[in-house]
């Protein structure tokens, strides 16, 4: 004899219609969703994967902002915000953001510009 079913009942739903399982043998399996992660949790992350990428120097400047108590517009800490950590990440790296000498064309490629003005996004560049 196999065991009578038993319908499960969740505090706070409404009763579940019994097509939510599948139905093996006489045993009903019911799947679980796997809770999602908060915003909160998936901004830590990003945070944290960020503050992983990058060297000392901009630790020691985030370190700095951070024992100064930055603030954003938000009243949130300004090393809590990707977008402040990224531009400390860009103004660190050795690959600078627009090397001299080489111009992006239309088509997004580089090309040599040796000895001729160059525009940057920082202004205009001269040689020599």
């Amino acid at each position: 004899m196999a065991r009578p079913k038993k319908t499960v009942e969740v505090p706070g739903q409404e009763s579940a219609p019994q097509t939510e399982g599948a139905t093996v043998g006489q045993q009903q399996v019911i799947t679980v969703d796997k809770p999602q992660p908060s915003e909160e949790a998936l901004q830590l992350e990003a945070r944290n994967t960020l503050l992983a990428t990058i060297n000392e120097q901009g630790a020691a400047i985030i370190g700095r902002f951070e024992a100064l108590g930055f603030t954003d517009l938000a009243d949130q800490r300004l090393t809590d915000n990707l977008e402040f950590l990224q531009l400390v990440k860009k103004a660190t790296t050795a690959a600078p953001a627009a090397p001299h000498g080489y111009v992006t064309n239309e088509e997004g490629k580089k090309q040599s510009a040796a000895g001729k003005p160059v525009l940057t996004e920082h202004g205009w560049h001269v040689p020599g």
